[in-house]
């Protein structure tokens, strides 16, 4: 190998400060190895570090000035969806979301509620809504596993009916209840699917928020924060109002969101939380209390606050992802569909809920609302300022919030709430 003039006297040099550092000692070796690092490990000459490290610099600044890829091409026809490669026929879409409400319903009554007839009122949506957001375990299902014990509450009866029918359990004279645990562990396992089928069509039959805002929501105020799970006054449903944080720590600015849940799914919600969760959290304190002793007040207290906790233990986004992925995979033949995935796709639908080419104001104001429902917009911190008490966020923008929420159940082809006195959007 062949160097120029430059190359060997770098070399001649490195070579010099070699033998100059080994014939030195103590405080000398120091100051050598010092000058050697200033000489030879500046950003200009830490070979190929320097190279790289330019390389990176470079580059990024060149991502940073680039528009985001395209993930998103509509066929000719406006009736599939190509998205990072899948295919998505929105016709089959909506198919296989009416499948899984269907699916919900079933598993609900056979395997759950395990084909009991539930007491009078034990499906109904609750008749009214206070607002209370400060009251400590208050929400439209509070209960306590003292509930369980009042014969008029709808899971004592459920539980009734369970020992009369003997597949769970079984009541003596004396009025001791003893569990079948094999069978316990198959319904609490039911309870849990049945919870994810809940969860799937919450997230997809709205437009969808983020995971770490779903996997905090709670059906009851508790000491931290507020409860997610109201009644709408205008529709004859159960909405969600959630808190999304994204950038408040630098902005400090809370953002409430409106998410319109759909009547049958809101039907199942209320069974769920009003006849299912007392039960459940029963039977994990009993078969499971024991093993988990100082945890037992923190899981009651977040089966009697949080939606989405099952076997005790609290969903995170990284679970509720894994909840989209499977329905994807399973039922579409996509993988690879989590969150963030069909987040991308929502908004793609969004797009085509109210077309760019619809440019009347009221129209206008409703695709600014959905962009808000996706978590995107500044506008969203409005919300902070001229509220009533009782108010979660400004009236005006709820109304558009729930407008957004009806007519994207609407489009996704389920029966839309009815409002009770229609909407002023402008």
């Amino acid at each position: 190998m062949v160097l120029d003039s430059d190359e060997e006297d770098e070399q001649t040099g490195a070579e010099a400060i070699l033998k100059e550092g080994l014939s030195t000692e103590g405080e000398e070796w120091t100051k050598y190895l010092s000058d050697l690092s200033s000489q030879w490990l500046a950003p200009k000459k830490m070979t190929p570090f320097a190279v790289l490290k330019e390389w990176i610099h470079v580059v990024s600044n060149i991502a940073r000035n680039m528009p985001a890829p395209a993930v998103i091409i509509w066929n000719d026809a406006g009736d599939k969806v190509q998205l990072h490669g899948h295919l998505i026929d929105i016709s089959d879409y909506k198919t296989k979301l009416s499948d899984t409400l269907r699916d919900a319903t079933i598993l609900m009554d056979k395997k759950v509620l395990l084909g009991i007839v539930l007491s009078p009122g034990a499906r109904e949506l609750p008749e009214q809504d206070d607002y209370d957001q400060r009251t400590r375990g208050h929400g439209l299902f509070s209960f306590s596993l003292d509930d369980i014990q009042k014969p008029e509450h709808p899971a004592s009866f459920f539980l009734e009916a369970l020992c009369t029918q003997g597949k769970l359990c079984q009541s003596s004279p004396e009025g001791e209840i003893s569990w079948d645990h094999d069978e316990v562990l198959i319904w609490l396992g039911n309870v849990a699917d049945m919870l994810s089928h809940i969860y799937l069509l919450l997230h997809m039959l709205a437009p969808p928020g983020r995971g770490s805002e779903e996997a905090l929501w709670q059906h009851a105020n508790s000491s931290e924060t507020r409860r997610h799970l109201f009644r709408s006054k205008a529709l004859n449903t159960l909405i969600m109002i959630g808190n999304y944080d994204k950038g408040s720590a630098a902005t400090g600015l809370h953002k409430c969101i409106v998410r319109v849940i759909q009547g049958e799914v809101a039907v199942l919600l209320s069974t769920f939380l009003r006849v299912v969760r007392p039960l459940e959290q029963l039977l994990i304190m009993t078969f499971f209390g024991g093993a988990v002793a100082e945890k037992e007040a923190e899981i009651m207290y977040h089966y009697q606050t949080r939606l989405f906790v099952s076997f005790g233990k609290l969903w995170d986004s990284e679970y509720l992802s894994h909840i989209i992925r499977d329905w994807y995979a399973n039922r579409l033949g996509i993988s690879s569909m989590g969150l963030a995935m069909h987040r991308h796709f929502a908004q793609a639908l969004q797009r085509r809920l109210y077309s760019k080419r619809e440019v009347d104001i009221p129209t206008q104001l409703l695709s600014e609302t959905a962009n808000l429902a996706l978590g995107h917009g500044r506008e969203a911190g409005e919300m902070n300022y001229a509220r009533q008490d009782s108010d979660v966020l400004t009236m005006t923008l709820q109304e558009r919030f729930e407008r957004v929420g009806k007519d994207w159940i609407g489009f996704l082809g389920f029966k839309v709430p009815e409002s009770s006195g229609g909407f002023s959007v402008v």
